[in-house]
C-alpha cells in the first residue's frame, strides 16, 4: 500500500490500481489546478488544488461505502462488493479529471453547458488508461470497467446531459450518489471541509464524521430508485452541510473580491483557450493548466498586441479591477439603460438563477422504519432568492451603484 498524507483527512492509503491511476499525466496534471480558482489572491492559504481534492473525494468515498455496506442488506442491489468498492475508489479519482486551468473559472465561458465532464468523459475512455482499464479488468473478470467508472465518477444526470446514453442499475443509482450526490456526496464534502481549512473561513466546518454514519441506501418515495439518505438522528448533521454550504458561498465562492477576479480571469482564458478547444485533441486539452495561463498573464500585459491585454492588466493591477457586487430582482432592460450611459465594456453583468438549496430533498429513515421526505424534519430553512452580479469599470462603480441601491 502506498500512503499519503492530507492535511484534512490524515494518511490516505493507495493500492496498486490507485497509485498507478495518480501516476498518470491526466492526474498529475491536476497538481497543477487550483481548486479555488484565483480566490488565492483574496485569501492567501487558498492554493490548494485538485490534486488533493481528488484525494480526499477518494476517502471519502470510501468511508461512506464502508458504512453503508456494514450497516444495511445490499445483497439484493449491489454486485461484488470488493469491486464496487474499488470502482467507487477509482471513479472518485476521476471525477475531476476534466477541469479547465483554474478550475470553475471560465468553464461556461470555454465549454458551454457540457461542462468539464465531457472532457473527463474522454479522458476515461482514451488509451492513456487503456492498460489500467485492463488490469482492473483481469481482476474483475465479466464487469464493464470503463461504463461503471464513467457512471460513477460523472453522474446519470450530467450523463444524460451530454447525450450519453447508459442504462442506470439500482447499485449505478445508488453508489454514484456517494461521490456526487447533490446533498451529501463525497465531493460535497471535500470541499466544504478543504476550502474552508485552507480560506481561514470557519464556516464550511460541520460534523461529518455524524453525517457519514447516519448514511444510509434508501427507496426513494417518488419512484423505484434507490437514493442516498440518513437515518433520522442524522438530520441535524445534514443541516449543518446545509447552513456550511450556504455561508460558504457568500463569504467565499460568492464573495465579491473573489467574483471580480473570476470575472476578468474568465474573460481572459476564455480569449486565449477559446478559439484553441473548439476542435481540441485530449493531448492539446492536457497541455493547459494553471502555470501556462499565469504564464501568458504576466507577458501579457507588457505587450501592446497580446490576446486579453485589457484582462490581463485588470488582473495584475488592482485598481484597473472591476467592482463587482450583487444585486436581487432587477430587470435586465434597466442594466440596459444604465449600459446605454456608460462607455461600452464599463458594464457586464450575469443574471443569477434562483437558488433552491433549501428544494432539495433525500430520503430519511425514522426511528420507527417509516421512510419519509427530509422536508418533513428539516428545521432549517434558506431562503430562496435571485442574485444577479453586476461588473463595472471602478470609474462608475459609485454611479451604477447608485442607481441599483434598491436592488442590493
Amino acid at each position: 500500500m502506498r500512503r499519503i498524507f492530507d492535511p484534512v483527512h490524515g494518511f490516505i492509503l493507495l493500492n496498486d490500481l490507485e497509485s498507478a491511476l495518480i501516476d498518470t499525466v491526466p492526474f498529475q496534471r491536476l497538481r497543477y489546478i487550483r481548486q479555488l480558482g484565483s480566490a488565492y489572491l483574496v485569501y492567501p492559504g487558498a492554493t490548494h488544488t485538485r490534486f488533493e481534492h481528488s484525494l480526499g473525494t477518494m476517502e471519502l468515498a470510501s468511508r461512506i461505502f464502508d458504512h453503508m455496506i456494514v450497516s444495511e442488506d445490499s445483497s439484493s442491489w449491489l454486485p461484488e462488493a470488493t469491486y464496487a468498492k474499488q470502482i467507487v475508489r477509482l471513479a472518485a479519482l476521476c471525477h475531476d479529471l476534466g477541469h479547465l486551468p483554474f478550475s470553475h473559472t471560465a468553464e461556461k465561458l470555454v465549454l458551454g453547458a457540457e461542462g468539464h465532464e465531457r472532457w473527463t468523459v474522454m479522458m476515461i475512455k482514451s488509451p492513456i488508461f487503456k492498460e489500467l482499464w485492463e488490469r482492473v479488468g483481469a481482476k474483475f473478470p465479466k464487469q464493464d470497467v470503463v461504463e461503471d467508472l464513467v457512471k460513477l465518477a460523472v453522474g446519470e444526470s450530467k450523463l444524460q446531459q451530454l447525450g450519453v446514453s447508459f442504462t442506470f442499475s439500482k447499485w449505478h443509482q445508488a453508489l454514484g450518489q456517494i461521490i456526487a450526490g447533490d446533498f451529501f456526496g463525497a465531493d460535497r464534502i471535500d470541499y466544504l471541509l478543504r476550502d474552508a481549512r485552507y480560506t481561514g473561513v470557519s464556516y464550511g466546518m460541520f460534523d461529518y464524521h455524524q453525517l457519514i454514519e447516519m448514511v444510509r441506501i434508501l427507496p426513494s418515495h417518488h419512484s423505484s430508485r434507490l437514493e442516498m439518505g440518513v437515518e433520522e438522528s442524522g438530520i441535524e448533521a445534514c443541516e449543518a452541510l446545509l447552513v456550511a454550504r450556504h455561508f460558504m458561498h457568500r463569504r467565499v465562492y460568492q464573495y465579491g473580491s473573489v467574483k471580480s477576479l473570476a470575472f476578468h480571469l474568465a474573460r481572459y482564458i476564455a480569449e486565449v483557450l477559446g478559439p484553441h478547444f473548439e476542435q481540441a485533441s485530449l493531448e492539446t486539452y492536457l497541455q493547459w493548466s494553471d502555470n501556462e495561463i499565469l504564464s501568458l498573464l504576466r507577458s501579457a500585459q507588457n505587450q501592446v498586441d497580446a490576446v486579453g491585454r485589457e484582462e490581463a492588466l485588470c488582473l495584475m493591477h488592482r485598481s484597473k479591477r472591476f467592482r463587482a457586487f450583487s444585486i436581487h430582482s432587477v430587470d435586465k432592460e434597466l442594466l440596459i439603460s444604465i449600459a446605454s450611459e456608460l462607455p461600452k465594456g464599463a458594464i457586464s453583468w450575469e443574471m443569477g438563477s434562483l437558488n433552491e438549496e433549501q428544494e432539495k430533498e433525500f430520503p430519511v429513515l425514522r426511528r420507527h422504519g417509516e421512510v419519509v421526505s427530509s422536508k418533513k424534519l428539516l428545521h432549517m430553512h434558506i431562503p430562496k432568492h435571485r442574485s444577479t452580479w453586476v461588473y463595472v469599470a471602478p470609474e462608475f462603480a459609485s454611479m451604477v451603484e447608485g442607481k441599483l441601491s434598491q436592488y442590493m
